[in-house]
């Protein structure tokens, strides 16, 4: 075999090397404590790299901008309470003007995943209009670092499930008007979540699964919000008290 620090062959059954002296159960004791102590200072930096894209240190930011997102966040601060403390049925949310643009992503959701079969076809819908902002919110967070815009892009996940939410306690009684005018009951097989959850049998358990899906879309919006308050404190902070 060969000593593992100098090299130099070595007999089997030596306890230590004859070049360098090294005995080589310590040695390799002392590699591992090495790797384990290299290891822990990764996971250190990884964390430390990560937490600085959430809450930076120090960004290029004037007195007007900072302004402006705290405009912002107040905007976002308000619609999160009239769409979370709506009932579920009242689809405040589907009824805002944000529900156009989430539209536009669920129905481009329907075509993209048709090649994935019938229920990712239904599903689809749904789950791009909240994959979009999701995705906007990585992007923005790990390949921009900003920290405000991926703020706003998991707010607007968060919205786009309280959007969802009133369509998946309509499941059952179909009374929701959808796209073209029209209710689940008049068009038998165009309510996506009348479709799923019947192909699921979960179809009476439509009102308790919107009212989920309706908690955590407000646990991300409320998330979203107390990360943008951070964010602006630092901002704030770096602007006026440095």
């Amino acid at each position: 075999m060969k000593c593992p620090k100098c090299r130099a062959q070595v007999s089997e059954g030596r306890e230590e090397c004859p070049r360098c002296g090294v005995v080589f159960v310590r040695y390799r004791e002392f590699l591992a404590e090495m790797k384990a102590e290299s290891q822990v200072r990764n996971d250190n930096r990884a964390w430390s790299s990560f937490w600085g894209r959430l809450m930076p240190e120090r960004v290029d930011v004037n007195p007007v901008s900072w302004a402006l997102r705290a405009l912002l966040l107040a905007v976002l601060l308000v619609l999160t309470a009239l769409f979370v403390l709506a009932p579920v049925a009242s689809n405040t949310a589907g009824s805002s003007w944000l529900h156009g643009v989430n539209l536009v992503f669920h129905e481009a959701g329907h075509i993209v995943f048709i090649p994935l079969g019938r229920t990712m076809t239904v599903l689809g819908g749904s789950l791009m209009q909240v994959l979009v902002p999701l995705v906007c919110c990585l992007v923005l967070l790990l390949r921009t670092e900003d920290a405000f815009g991926a703020v706003v892009g998991l707010w607007w996940a968060g919205e786009s499930l309280l959007d969802v939410a009133p369509y998946v306690a309509d499941g059952r009684v179909q009374q929701l008007m959808l796209l073209g005018g029209v209710t689940g009951r008049d068009v038998p097989g165009y309510h996506d979540w009348n479709v799923l959850l019947t192909q699921w049998g979960l179809l009476h358990q439509a009102e308790a699964l919107g009212l989920g899906v309706h908690v955590f879309g407000a646990a991300l919006c409320l998330l979203a919000l107390v990360w943008g308050a951070a964010v602006l404190v630092r901002e704030a902070r770096d602007l006026w008290l440095d």
